[in-house]
Order: C-alpha cells, then sequence, then structure tokens
C-alpha cells in the first residue's frame, strides 16, 4: 500500500464530501418544505374538524331542548287525560 496521500487524492475525497452534503442539504430542504406544507393541511383539516365538532354540539344542543320540550308536552297530556 501506498503510505502517501496526494494532494489530488484529498482534493477528490473532499469534493466527494461536499457533493454528499450538497445533495443531503437538498434532501433536508426539499423535506422541511413537504413537511410544512403538510403541516398546513392538516391545520387545515384541524380547523375543519373543529368547525364540524361545533355544528355537531349545536345540533345535539338542539335536539336536547326539542326531547325536554316534547317531554313537557306529553306529560301535559297525560295529566290532562287523568
Amino acid at each position: 500500500m501506498n503510505e502517501t496521500v496526494s494532494a489530488e487524492f484529498i482534493g477528490r475525497r473532499l469534493d466527494g464530501l461536499q457533493n454528499n452534503l450538497s445533495g443531503l442539504n437538498r434532501r433536508m430542504i426539499t423535506l422541511e418544505s413537504n413537511l410544512t406544507d403538510r403541516m398546513g393541511a392538516l391545520e387545515a383539516r384541524m380547523a375543519g374538524l373543529e368547525e364540524h365538532a361545533d355544528q355537531l354540539v349545536g345540533r345535539i344542543s338542539a335536539l336536547e331542548t326539542s326531547v325536554k320540550s316534547l317531554i313537557l308536552l306529553v306529560d301535559r297530556i297525560a295529566k290532562r287525560s287523568l
């Protein structure tokens, strides 16, 4: 084995490492961009789900009020028929 390392060899190795790092940086930037996009989409979906949940709460509340009114009405009718 040759114990001496040439400046050319070191230069080629450094260039290779720099290319690898550049590739990694590009991939990290792409991943970060994709992650940011996906997080934005998830936040939008969560907002939609929260709105839907609020609508369901409103509908349940309205149904509860209707059921209570119905119970009172049935109770009045039952008392009159006695």
